[in-house]
């Protein structure tokens, strides 16, 4: 019962062996989702891998359309997490499959010099639920400083609140800023509208 989904390849498509293996990957995913029906089964693959598979063309196998991206602080690109949510969001709208991302949890990690500040927590999350994304990891051990781990769960105590707004398919009115740099979703959910930004 706690099983949440299977992930059954990573990166895959990041390297030759999986570029060279498609059909046959392909294929394991489907196999599994017929030996258990119940759950979701996906791949889980980085921005490599990501780009590799829409410039080919290609289906991305799975249930659900997953990626890790990690901004490594310093220096790191927050703002193209929008555009991976995007790219991903795009493959999966012709037959509806969720979008999740791993964030990164910890800094002094994969080339991290430091946690992310609350500011870039906030950022990656709400980014990564207004463009598309419905389910978000963080991955990478815990944050080492205080205020980096209480933002997550104080993130994810507000993303628990809002998933049944995030899944809602009711038709919602578009909403626009005329600032570019404030992103912004509108969904609907019962009565209410909900204006979500970042």
């Amino acid at each position: 019962p706690a099983l949440l989904a299977w992930d059954i390849f990573d990166e895959v498509f990041t390297g030759p062996w999986g570029r060279d293996n498609y059909e046959l990957v392909a294929t394991r995913c489907a196999e599994l989702k017929a030996l258990d029906p119940y759950h979701p089964v996906y791949i889980n693959e980085n921005q490599y891998g990501l780009s590799y598979l829409q410039t080919k063309n290609l289906n991305f196998p799975g249930d659900i359309i997953s990626i890790d991206y990690y901004a490594w602080t310093p220096s790191g690109n927050f703002q193209i997490t929008s555009d991976y949510m995007r790219m991903m969001s795009s493959m999966g709208a012709a037959d509806g499959r969720p979008c999740w991302i791993y964030l990164l949890g910890a800094g002094y990690a994969f080339w991290a010099s430091r946690d992310y500040t609350p500011a870039e927590h906030e950022f990656s999350a709400y980014t990564s639920i207004i463009n598309g994304g419905s389910g978000i990891f963080y991955f990478a051990s815990h944050p080492k400083s205080e205020s980096s781990w209480n933002c997550i769960k104080r993130i994810l105590r507000e993303l628990d609140g809002l998933s049944p707004v995030i899944a809602s398919q009711e038709e919602a009115p578009s909403v626009k800023c005329a600032a570019p740099s404030i992103q912004v979703l509108g969904k609907k959910y019962g009565d209410a509208i909900y204006i979500i930004a970042v």
